[in-house]
């Protein structure tokens, strides 16, 4: 998981004004808050991170295998309540293991 630091309360202007685009590519967002604000998060089976939504932030690409993820939202309002929906026949199986 990658996060740029700071950016749950700061964001480049041309950012903010530009609602409409919610990606950015990797190089706009270094050119614009530098490496040094990139930091990288990983961890082995059961890792788990609390983290600002508001920040600019992303999943990287499983490099072995699929991964399965839990997001849990906690809000005190119901701003951006929809912002991960997705709708349920879009959505792959998930495969579980069985356990012998």
């Amino acid at each position: 998981h990658v996060c740029v630091k700071k950016t749950h309360g700061f964001k480049k202007v041309h950012h903010v004004a530009n609602l409409l685009t919610t990606k950015w590519s990797d190089q706009e967002i270094v050119n614009a808050y530098g490496h040094d604000r990139i930091k990288t998060m990983s961890g082995g089976v059961g890792y788990g991170f609390v983290e600002d939504v508001a920040c600019y932030h992303k999943g990287t690409i499983p490099k072995t295998q699929p991964r399965l993820i839990l997001i849990l939202h906690f809000a005190l309002n119901k701003y951006g309540r929809d912002i991960d929906y997705r709708e349920p026949r879009k959505l792959k199986r998930a495969r579980l293991l069985q356990h012998a």
